[in-house]
């Protein structure tokens, strides 16, 4: 059963410019490689900042080819937080501006019910946006995911 969600709203998100790491990944490889990139590239932050990092982070979803369940999958931070740093190791990334729905989730534990979710329920009740399959969805991480796990989560809309 997929947990009650809080409101889904549907927004204009801009486009940022990021630096991270990756993987390339299956939906079935997911549950293992995202939490391994994260593991990865928290302690990478920490040592080039010199400090534990608490700004907002991103975790992107891009490449997704539904035919064959992959995707690449990032990890990353805005790039203006690392300006003058060496990101020697990190990759670019833009998060592109668009019309995302936009939800959030009081735990990890229950990403995957969301994106079942507005995947499959929530877009199917839409009259005015359908998903944009190939666009990337991501989720937001900032202060209230370390103090209390809620991050938030954005799929890729298009106007009907």
């Amino acid at each position: 059963m997929i947990p009650m969600l809080p409101d889904v709203a549907v927004i204009e998100y801009p486009s940022i410019p990021l630096l991270g790491l990756q993987v390339a990944t299956s939906m079935r490889g997911a549950i293992m490689d995202c939490p391994a990139l994260w593991e990865a590239f928290v302690p990478m932050v920490t040592s080039l900042t010199g400090r534990e990092f608490t700004g907002t982070s991103y975790g992107l979803s891009v490449d997704t080819n539904m035919q064959a369940g992959t995707f690449t999958y990032w990890a990353a931070l805005p790039a203006q937080d690392l300006e003058g740093l060496d990101t020697t190791g990190f990759s670019p990334v833009t998060l592109p501006a668009g019309v995302y729905a936009a939800t959030g989730l009081a735990s990890l534990a229950n990403l995957h019910e969301a994106y079942t979710f507005l995947y499959g329920p929530w877009a199917a009740r839409q009259e005015h946006y359908s998903l944009q399959m190939t666009g990337c969805s991501f989720e937001q991480y900032d202060a209230r995911y370390l103090e209390h796990g809620y991050l938030e989560l954005f799929i890729p809309l298009q106007k009907k």
